[in-house]
């Protein structure tokens, strides 16, 4: 998917223009089940199921109210760097 579109999609679901190029250029570079799930939300509307290091994109939404992508760049998140990753959520990722 063109970062363009991304940012479209991201911009038209609020996020603003600056950290929609950055949240954009986080998902391009996700690992690829990550990109994958992402890129299956935007154009089909499948939820994810993914989990990783125990949390799941559902539970991550939830606890903290996040967005199905910011759940899915967190879970990215948990696979590049699982200690801090964990440890921002224990402390309810500020």
């Amino acid at each position: 998917m063109e970062t363009k579109v991304l940012v479209n999609y991201l911009e038209s679901h609020g996020i603003d223009s600056v950290y929609s190029h950055e949240m954009a250029q986080k998902i391009e570079k996700a690992n690829k089940k990550i990109y994958n799930a992402v890129i299956d939300y935007i154009e089909k509307g499948i939820e994810p199921t993914i989990s990783v290091e125990g949390y799941s994109c559902k539970h991550l939404m939830q606890q903290f109210n996040m967005s199905v992508i910011a759940a899915l760049l967190t879970l990215d998140w948990l696979l590049r760097e699982p200690e801090p990753a964990k440890q921002a959520i224990l402390d309810g990722i500020k």
